[in-house]
């Protein structure tokens, strides 16, 4: 009898530390800022970068790897909304990209997806 009581009680627990664990999880930090490695002045770190893009650069050349050529505005769009969102730009959403200058693909970005009630 003691040792159906005692099972008992460890799966209580066992339970209530995984319900709490799951209602109230740890504290996630803010995000950061970003990285600008052009804030770095440190000669040490701006040594390393530079060895690591020449290795790069040394390997890339060698295999012959050239950069492929930068995507086209709405392609971008596209992307960003399926990889932010889940799914492509609305029909209202394309004429904002279009209309945005050259290289801004981002700008559209930051106010057509926040009334979009299907985004998770």
């Amino acid at each position: 009898m003691w040792m159906r009581n005692l099972v008992f009680v460890v799966t209580v627990m066992i339970g209530a530390g995984t319900l709490g664990w799951m209602l109230f999880p740890a504290a996630v930090p803010p995000p950061g800022k970003g990285f600008d490695p052009n804030t770095i002045h440190d000669p040490e770190f701006v040594g390393v970068v530079g060895e690591i893009d020449a290795l790069f650069a040394q390997t890339w050349e060698k295999g012959g790897v050239k950069p492929a050529p930068g995507a086209p505005e709405l392609a971008v769009v596209r992307r960003m909304s399926l990889a932010l969102t889940g799914s492509v730009p609305s029909v209202q959403e394309i004429p904002a990209a279009t209309a945005s200058p050259p290289g801004s693909a981002t700008s559209w970005r930051r106010t057509a997806p926040t009334t979009r009630s299907s985004a998770s």
